[in-house]
């Protein structure tokens, strides 16, 4: 239904019930919530890379401006044969968070 992310998960989700009474998608959300759940992530790139990755995944439905790109795409440094880091495209497919 929604993918998120947050520092503190608490207020964040009171934030989406808080504002529940005068917004009318978060009013639709509060009312169609039967549980929460959750997925640690250290550092501000890996939650950036998974909130990505799921919302491509799952097409949640209050998720609409992050589902319309499907061509997820990072740079990944990675080891030569003489032992140098050198650059590498890579798509959503192949991206892994959190490694």
């Amino acid at each position: 239904m929604y993918i998120g992310k947050s520092i503190t998960m608490r207020s964040r989700v009171m934030s989406h019930f808080q504002s529940a009474l005068t917004v009318r998608k978060e009013m639709k959300l509060s009312q169609q919530v039967h549980h929460i759940d959750w997925i640690e992530a250290g550092g501000e790139l890996s939650p950036l890379i998974l909130e990505s990755k799921l919302i491509k995944e799952r097409m949640p439905s209050m998720n609409i401006k992050l589902r319309r790109s499907k061509d997820l795409c990072a740079w990944q440094l990675s080891k030569d044969a003489s032992g140098l880091h050198r650059p590498i495209l890579i798509t959503h497919k192949h991206l892994q968070p959190g490694c």
